[in-house]
């Protein structure tokens, strides 16, 4: 079923937990990448360049404060470019990226609540839970705009 899916789809897009770039240098986060990219990569092998892909990177308010910085800001390509910086990193991501010159290939990085501050200590409640107030969308419109 899934297979079928991926080859009719014109467009693929991967998901990556934002919770493996915050804990890519102090936890297990490079690994899982690393083998998420791997599995990543072998899709755009078999399905090949007549589709196009995109790399979204969730949950970029626990890597970086995103309250003060506006999605289409200088500041936002920045974080981008620092978190694929980090992804370079990792063997399997490069793979992807040498593919890029064959096959259509983007990477976007998007947070549900930009207001939230990366998580600490301070903004957790009592019970070691971090409190979401409300949705506040950063860069999610890049991805819509990705499948037109």
């Amino acid at each position: 079923y899934i297979y079928t899916k991926f080859e009719s789809a014109g467009k693929i897009i991967f998901l990556v937990d934002g919770d493996h770039i915050v804990d890519f240098y102090n936890g297990s986060g490079k690994n899982e990448l690393t083998r998420l990219f791997g599995h990543y990569s072998d899709i755009i092998n078999i399905f090949g360049n007549e589709k196009s892909y995109a790399i979204v990177v969730t949950k970029t308010d626990k890597f970086k404060d995103l309250s003060k910085t506006m999605e289409d800001s200088i500041e936002a390509k920045e974080i981008e470019q620092e978190i694929y910086g980090m992804l370079c990193n990792i063997t399997t991501f490069k793979e992807i990226v040498n593919m890029a010159g064959q096959v259509p290939i983007y990477m976007y990085t998007v947070s549900v609540d930009a207001t939230m501050k990366p998580l600490t200590l301070e903004n957790e409640n009592t019970e070691g839970q971090r409190e979401y107030p409300k949705i506040n969308p950063w860069r999610v419109g890049e991805i819509g705009k990705f499948s037109f």
